[in-house]
């Protein structure tokens, strides 16, 4: 069973992944999206209307420990957000071994190397698609992933350590 998970708002462009879901019905797959928003009814309604209302799982807000249990449950991150910062979503994701699949864009070209630690799709239901059948087909992929996306954000996402290169660099600059 793959199991994709979404930690954003429902303004998200969930439609794009239920969309996805829907297409890859011949596949174990399943969605849990964890997040509000007014479009919750609107979703579901889709997800219904496409005959995956069952491997849909709209979970709203969740916080602390529960969303922690989530996501050391799951073994694939989806987002389709087609422009976005550095996301804090996606570094969550990364921090407990899950798989990426993202929109390629700038921000998550810096911390996706597609193929080797995540996937990056053209942002299309059918991209996605494509990307959730790599997976299922090579599972490896995500096991290999796990401890590369773990280190990587401890690496180059660490508060402290990212505080003191700002620190020293400031200084740096300011001549003391």
């Amino acid at each position: 069973t793959l199991v994709a998970l979404h930690l954003r708002q429902l303004n998200y462009r969930h439609d794009v992944l239920i969309r996805a879901l829907a297409q890859a019905s011949d596949l174990d797959v399943s969605l849990t999206i964890m997040g509000a928003g007014p479009q919750r009814q609107e979703l579901a309604d889709l997800a219904h209307t496409l005959g995956v209302a069952a491997r849909v799982t709209l979970a709203g807000w969740v916080s602390g420990t529960d969303k922690i249990d989530q996501l050391y449950a799951n073994g694939v991150y989806v987002s389709a957000c087609p422009t976005d910062g550095v996301s804090a979503s996606l570094l969550e994701a990364m921090a407990v071994g899950l798989f990426p699949i993202v929109v390629d864009h700038v921000a998550n070209r810096h911390w996706i190397d597609s193929g080797t630690n995540g996937l990056l799709v053209d942002g299309s239901s059918d991209s996605f698609t494509a990307a959730i059948r790599t997976v299922a087909a090579a599972p490896e992929l995500v096991i290999r992933c796990r401890e590369r996306n773990r280190r990587l954000v401890h690496e180059r996402a660490d508060l402290r350590h990212n505080s003191r290169q700002f620190v020293e660099r400031f200084e740096a600059l300011a001549g003391g």
